[in-house]
């Protein structure tokens, strides 16, 4: 699945449980400071690859991307 339409589907999940989201698709290499260290800490904690998801500065999954996750680590930081 190209990664438009799990950026897609990601939003309609967020807006299905009332959670106003925007999704964006970054590359590793263009996080800065917090959001970067906070990723590249679970990645080797958890030894995975991209792809990983951040909410709201929060690692919600890495290694791929976990729906469940996201939608747990969004209702948390609403």
């Amino acid at each position: 699945m190209p990664d438009s339409w799990r950026a897609h589907v990601i939003v309609s999940l967020l807006f299905a449980e009332g959670i106003p989201a925007e999704v964006v698709l970054r590359d590793l290499y263009t996080l800065v400071d917090a959001e970067r260290h906070a990723v590249l800490d679970a990645m080797l904690r958890e030894q995975a690859e991209p792809p990983m998801a951040l909410v709201e500065g929060v690692v919600a999954c890495v290694g791929r991307y976990d729906i469940d996750a996201i939608l747990a680590a969004a209702r948390e930081v609403r």
